[in-house]
């Protein structure tokens, strides 16, 4: 499930745990039974279930990253608008104000989406 805004872990094997699931795991899947099961290049072994949901979390992250970026991008725009309309420079004004309205939009959609999964039920089967 998704959450607000949090601080991204930058702990190093977590991360080179997390590296190695992404870029790794479908090389060495190995089943025992009805059990799948995954192992990164450094020997480290998940359950489809855990890569799941760190692949999950990764998502998630990237996500509220992008999102971030756009509102930054946004502001930076308006105050580039802004400085623009000090120097009269209305062409540059209306660029600017339609590049910050544009990424506005952007940032809307995928904070719908963020919102939406955090109300999205979770499916415990």
């Amino acid at each position: 499930m998704m959450t607000a805004m949090r601080a991204k872990s930058h702990h190093p094997e977590r991360r080179s745990h997390t590296m190695s699931r992404k870029r790794r795991a479908d090389q060495y899947r190995e089943r025992y039974g009805d059990l799948l099961r995954f192992r990164c290049h450094v020997g480290h072994a998940f359950s489809a279930e855990s890569l799941m949901a760190d692949q999950s979390e990764e998502l998630e992250n990237a996500l509220w990253a992008a999102l971030r970026s756009l509102e930054e991008n946004a502001a930076l725009a308006r105050r580039m608008a802004a400085r623009a309309g000090a120097r009269n420079h209305t062409v540059s004004v209306m660029q600017f104000e339609e590049n910050a309205r544009r990424v506005e939009q952007h940032a809307e959609v995928l904070r719908q989406v963020l919102h939406n999964s955090e109300k999205a039920p979770v499916d415990d089967r």
